[in-house]
């Protein structure tokens, strides 16, 4: 039965040849004709869907890529082309080579990686390098993506050479990927490698020696079997762990190579199943592949002091009037030790302190007579142990010499910086309870910095004394209870210390585990624990007691969780929750606005694309060529139902902010006016609240009513006026601007409006905040005169957006005008923009057999009503040049904007006047007054919107020759200086 429904269908399609040629098939495809496989069931089963072409004049994959839609990708091209080509009169071959080539760079351009190709083949200089992947490389060889070999994918698909296309348009037309674009890195992954290929070179199940040699050379052994005890105990060969179990648990080989980001931000290693350190060495270095997301540097380790460096340091022996008494217990690390002692005795305090370093009997002879020569010299107080006691009683030793005063733990692996004792003892100072505090650090577990809980090795953009300089300002008297301190550096209460007694020296011996005991005692005593937001001590990480770290770790854990079964439970609750977020998100944000520097601008807009994305975007560039940095506050999108700001620059500085994130508006507010203050801004500039609630847009006019400098608006929309932002009804119908009582019952009648607002208070605020803004500028005339009938105190400065576009952009004249008539719609076409009227004419077109083609140019919002009248969508375009590229395709008679609501601007009308094809609008808005300042176009009747087989008359009954005859290039606005001529400052 089923031979005999694939003869039938044979003869149908061999009544016209030029449909499907057998021998030409057979000729073509010579694994067709080894198989025995009948060629039209061949095709109708597999070849279509493997881009093959049934005859000479039929190319599948043009076909498909330019005439079917997202939801048509299974319809056999041939069966589509015979059901609708008397219809729609479907082109089956391209006019041309470039025609083919614009369609091939439509498909792949979002998976191509520029910097990659530009990167690897540094001989296509300033060529386009799409279009050279294209037209030439890959002829010759050269791969789309790093992930993608072109090499590979021929041989496994020969048949792709006989249709004289690129491999990687193939793929990606012919396997129809689903993901978003974040995730497009693991798509050139499954065909090669199905083929039995490779991708970037060796394939997953390589030889474990190979990879431990290849890993080997960059391995840190050190490093491995420091951070991970279990190795170090079961003595295993770091590198083979690694290369068998560590990579797949997500341990690093090194401090530089983060195995889980790697594995995270590159899908195609992912997916490859390949060791990531090996891939990393073996291809990602010279592919510009990052190891990590903070940097190529590791903490510079400390270097000790020369002896004429000494007379910088104060004394810090027997002070009389001391406050506390830092203990510092000392074993080995000559460098660091020494680094830390002179960091302690150079950095001035108001707070009178002691200096006591107690050496605990340690093995490095230089180092002893280095401590012996500057105690005697009266630097600080010294004692040495006989014998090695460790670190816990050796502290508790030391905890007699001046038992009237506080303490500060101080390990010798630190450096200090500023006036860090006083603002630790600020925080003491403040409340009676607190029984010790630990400052942040790199390397502090809870307390470190910049990643929570984690040995940040890595070297931030300023060094550790700037850092800590930018928390003292940044955090000033900010801290958080904790369940447990950390013993780096670590103040204790002296009077807390006569309560609890000492550090438990029976319990923990050598250490590990004592300052929490002491901590969890004092919680269960009813005292604090605080973590000190305010200060940064470096931390180098086991360096005085390393050698013993192994052998005492396990059994300091045994004994604490014996004493205290609840301590994991409280700390990892403590994690879950992180209340010390806040502290390292206002330091990253401290240190983003330090990296820009003063003088930046600040635009606050929405999250969403469109015309005022392109304009805010389109200004952030020419301020960027002018010298100013400028960082986004995108208001809008949610994160569980809240509202939220994101931050982000222009130009990115390399700053490492992994606390930075969507921030709650209303939770936030006082940090992003810090933020603003921090900044210095020479301009802030509000384009757009849309998406906001009404209270998410009261907290920023809040925030920039209490900035450090004036704020300058721009009307894109009329979201000061109306809920909606365009005055358009949920019915799809223009209001006119109406009194707010009608406003009042539109928003009543808006199911879809869950934060309700009235009008007059809507007004009333608005107008306020654009009275006190320094500059409203507006983009046409038309939006200041709507403006300025709401609100007459408002002087809306009326600047149009600046716009460039190609010469190459203007079409050559029409000068025959075959029916049907060709429409294009340009842009996203929803309810404001016209797809409802649009929707309407297509089906009074159809009703009438009308001969109009509508063709919308980008997207709309309904997209299943608007095909079933005949309307096509090329979907949303990336760019103004891929919009020209298309329409100089379509070649419309006219280009049509059904626009409803009274335009501000509007930038796809730009896009037809650059092109020259006669724009037709309704007489509203900007786009009516910018055809009238261009006398060309057409202007509609605005009372056609609601007589649409009218319309439709009336559009065929429009004199294109006339139309065309009288095209007219735009003077689109153009600024010198963005700085002086819009803004009307100083240049930088």
């Amino acid at each position: 039965m089923i031979r005999q429904f694939f003869d039938r269908l044979l003869k149908i399609y061999k009544a016209k040849p030029k449909f499907f040629d057998q021998k030409y098939y057979l000729l073509t495809y010579p694994d067709v004709a080894k198989s025995g496989i009948n060629p039209f069931f061949h095709f109708k089963e597999y070849g279509w869907r493997e881009g093959r072409n049934p005859s000479r004049i039929f190319n599948t994959l043009y076909y498909k890529d330019k005439n079917l839609g997202k939801e048509e990708l299974s319809f056999n091209p041939l069966d589509h082309y015979k059901k609708y080509n008397k219809t729609m009169k479907l082109k089956i071959t391209p006019d041309s080579e470039e025609e083919y080539l614009r369609i091939q760079r439509s498909v792949i351009k979002i998976y191509f990686n520029e910097f990659y190709y530009r990167k690897r083949y540094t001989d296509i200089n300033n060529i386009d390098a799409l279009d050279h992947y294209l037209r030439i490389g890959w002829r010759q060889g050269y791969d789309p993506t790093p992930s993608f070999s072109t090499t590979e994918y021929l041989n496994a698909h020969p048949d792709v050479l006989i249709l004289d296309v690129s491999p990687f348009y193939h793929y990606i037309s012919t396997s129809n990927p689903k993901l978003s674009v974040p995730d497009l890195a693991e798509l050139a992954i499954s065909v090669p490698a199905a083929a039995g290929g490779s991708i970037n070179g060796p394939s997953s199940d390589l030889d474990i020696k190979e990879v431990m040699k290849t890993l080997s050379s960059e391995f840190d052994a050190d490093f491995y079997l420091k951070e991970f005890q279990d190795v170090r105990t079961a003595k295993i060969d770091p590198v083979k762990h690694y290369v068998e179990y560590g990579w797949r648990e997500g341990r690093n080989p090194t401090a530089l190579f983060w195995t889980s980001y790697y594995l995270s931000k590159y899908g195609d290693v992912r997916a490859s199943n390949l060791n990531p350190f090996f891939h990393y060495i073996k291809y990602g270095r010279r592919e510009g592949r990052r190891p990590n997301p903070v940097g190529a540097v590791l903490w510079e380790r400390p270097k000790a002091p020369s002896k004429k460096d000494w007379h910088l340091a104060f004394s810090a022996k027997d002070v009389p009037d001391a406050e506390v008494t830092i203990i510092m217990p000392v074993y080995k690390g000559f460098s660091d030790t020494l680094a830390s002692i002179y960091s302690v005795l150079t950095n001035p305090q108001e707070t009178s302190f002691n200096l006591l370093v107690i050496n605990d009997c340690g093995p490095e002879d230089e180092l002893n007579e280095t401590l012996r020569d500057l105690a005697a010299e009266g630097w600080f107080g010294y004692a040495e142990n006989q014998t090695n006691l460790g670190f816990v009683r050796t502290v508790n030793e030391a905890l007699a010499y001046r038992p009237d005063l506080d303490v500060i733990l101080l390990n010798s692996d630190t450096l200090v910086f500023g006036n860090w004792i006083d603002r630790l003892l600020a925080h003491a100072r403040r409340d009676e309870s607190v029984a010790t505090i630990t400052p942040f650090s790199n390397n502090a577990t809870i307390c470190s910095y910049p990643e929570f809980n984690r040995n940040n090795l890595i070297s931030l953009e300023v060094p550790p004394a700037v850092l800590d300089e930018y928390t003292s300002v940044c955090n000033e008297g900010r801290s958080n209870v904790v369940p447990t301190g950390v013993g780096f550096c670590f103040y204790m209460r002296r009077s807390i210390i006569n309560i609890l007694g000492t550090l438990d020296d029976s319990a923990f011996g050598k250490g590990y585990g004592e300052e929490n005991d002491y901590c969890l005692r004092a919680l269960k005593a009813g005292f604090k624990n605080v973590f000190a937001h305010d200060v940064f001590v470096y931390h180098t990480g086991k360096i005085s007691f390393a050698s013993l770290a192994s052998n005492t770790y396990e059994s300091g854990q045994t004994a604490l969780l014996n004493k205290h079964p609840d301590y994991g439970l409280r700390v990892q609750r403590y994690i879950e929750a992180n209340p010390s977020h806040e502290a390292r998100l206002r330091l990253d944000l401290y240190r983003l606005a330090r990296s820009i520097g003063p003088g930046a601008a600040i635009f606050i807009t929405h999250s969403w694309t469109g015309g005022v994305f392109t304009h805010a975007h389109s200004l952030a560039q020419r301020l960027a060529r002018e010298n100013v940095k400028v960082v986004f506050l995108r208001v809008g999108g949610r994160t569980e139902g809240k509202l939220n700001v994101n931050i982000s620059v222009q130009n990115p500085v390399d700053v490492y902010t992994p606390s930075l994130g969507p921030m709650l508006i209303t939770k936030y507010q006082d940090l992003i006016l810090d933020f603003i203050g921090w900044l210095r801004p020479k301009i802030l500039h509000v384009h757009s609240f849309a998406g906001l609630d009404w209270q998410g847009v009261l907290a920023m006019m809040s925030i920039l009513k209490d900035a450090p400098c004036p704020y300058h608006c721009t009307v894109h929309d009329y979201s000061s006026i109306c809920h909606r932002n365009d005055c358009v009804t949920t019915e799809g119908i223009y209001c006119g601007q109406p009194a707010t009582s009608v406003c009042r019952a539109c928003i009543r009648a808006d199911r879809g409006c869950s934060d309700f607002v009235d009008p007059d208070e809507r007004r009333s605020v608005y107008g306020a905040f654009l009275e006190a803004a320094k500059q409203v500028f507006v983009p046409s005339m038309d939006t200041a005169k709507r403006l300025k009938r709401v609100f007459p105190l408002v002087e809306p400065i009326v600047k149009p957006h600046a716009e460039s576009h190609p010469g190459s952009a203007w079409l050559p004249a029409l000068e025959e005008f075959p029916s049907p008539l060709r429409i294009a719609v340009i842009g996203g076409i929803g309810t404001h923009k016209g797809s409802g009227v649009l929707h309407g004419l297509a089906l009074d077109a159809r009703r009438r057999s009308l001969p109009i083609e509508f063709t919308i140019v980008g997207f709309s919002n309904k997209i299943e009503p608007l095909k079933k009248a005949g309307v096509k969508e090329t979907g949303k375009y990336a760019s103004d040049d891929e919009a020209i590229r298309q329409l100089h395709d379509l070649r419309p008679h006219l280009a049509f904007f059904p626009s409803i609501w009274p335009e501000t601007y509007c930038y796809t009308l730009s896009i037809a006047l650059a092109c020259g094809i006669p724009a037709v609008v309704f007489d509203i808005g900007a786009q009516a007054e910018r055809l009238r300042a261009l006398a060309a176009g057409h202007i509609l009747e605005l009372a056609l919107i609601d007589q649409l087989s009218a319309l439709n008359d009336a559009l065929l009954q429009l004199p294109l020759a006339e139309l065309w005859q009288n095209r007219r290039y735009p003077d689109f606005a153009s600024y010198d200086s963005v700085l002086e001529d819009y803004y009307g400052l100083a240049s930088v």
